[in-house]
């Protein structure tokens, strides 16, 4: 079970709140949705123009 981040732990520490956000999309050659088989598959992820070449 997981804390409820309204109230700190016994240890009297917060939790920290993060936030996420997308940084690239992933082009790949299925359009069904399945969770088995993809060794066989290819994709690309393309980086978002905003991020550094570097990344």
């Amino acid at each position: 079970m997981y804390p409820d981040p309204a109230h700190p732990t016994s240890q009297g520490s917060e939790l920290a709140q993060i936030s996420l956000a997308p940084i690239a999309p992933v082009i790949g050659g299925r359009a069904e949705v399945a969770d088995d088989c993809w060794g066989g598959a290819q994709s690309i992820i393309r980086l978002n123009r905003d991020l550094l070449l570097d990344t």
